[in-house]
């Protein structure tokens, strides 16, 4: 929106999924479910990303068309020129789909042997299969609002810009990553699946001026 009366506002959307099928290769091709080329030693494979989420291991088979879902984010800022008094009042604000979670089980070889009738190839002592299936589900949204108060003051001929910048006004916490290791065994601390690893920062002020002569 253009400026009118000292207010000015900018703002977008987007929204949209990500879809991963390769269901009519894999019928005939099965090295094209594998979730890392790296594991492909030698061979040449689309690869299969799930989605993005960069897992290891084989993917299983009813993988092969995978949907993230609609995400859609918000973003937009403003700000509000007082009249008569110098000061500036502004915002930014920002709202994003959170991370998208898997549930990463490193399954024993001798409990792979009991599905595949052999051992794992490779002699590996565990396989990692994903438990969820990739683009179900997502973790805490991420809302965030900064603000900034700024006052011009003129002493002297000299001009001097006052800021005060709030980071996260709102103090919100959500978690911006997790552990996605799934262990049966483990339901607490920072060993059970999904405990937060990292979290929004908290609310951070800051103060700064600058002065033109």
């Amino acid at each position: 929106m253009r400026a009118t009366h000292g207010l000015s506002f900018q703002g977008g959307t987007s929204t949209g999924q990500t879809v991963a099928d390769l269901c009519s290769v894999s019928s005939n091709l099965p090295d094209s479910l594998l979730a890392s080329q790296s594991l492909a030693v030698g061979v040449s494979t689309p690869g299969f990303s799930a989605l993005g989420l960069g897992n290891s291991g084989m993917a299983p088979g009813q993988y092969c068309h995978l949907e993230s879902g609609f995400l859609t984010q918000f973003r937009g800022l403003s700000s509000y020129q007082v009249p008569k008094v110098d000061v500036e009042i502004s915002a930014t604000y920002q709202s994003k789909p959170g991370a998208q979670l898997a549930a990463n089980f490193n399954m024993p070889a001798a409990q792979v042997a009991t599905f595949l009738g052999r051992a794992p190839s490779g002699g590996v002592a565990n396989v990692t299969i994903n438990l969820v299936t990739p683009g179900s589900l997502y973790g805490d949204r991420v809302n965030e609002l900064d603000l900034r108060l700024s006052k011009i003051l003129r002493l002297a001929g000299t001009r001097i810009k006052a800021s005060l910048d709030m980071y996260n006004a709102l103090n919100a916490n959500p978690v911006l990553s997790y552990n996605q290791t799934f262990n049966p065994a483990v339901t607490t601390g920072a060993g059970a699946w999904l405990a937060p690893t990292g979290v929004l920062a908290a609310r951070v002020m800051k103060i700064g001026a600058s002065i033109d002569f």
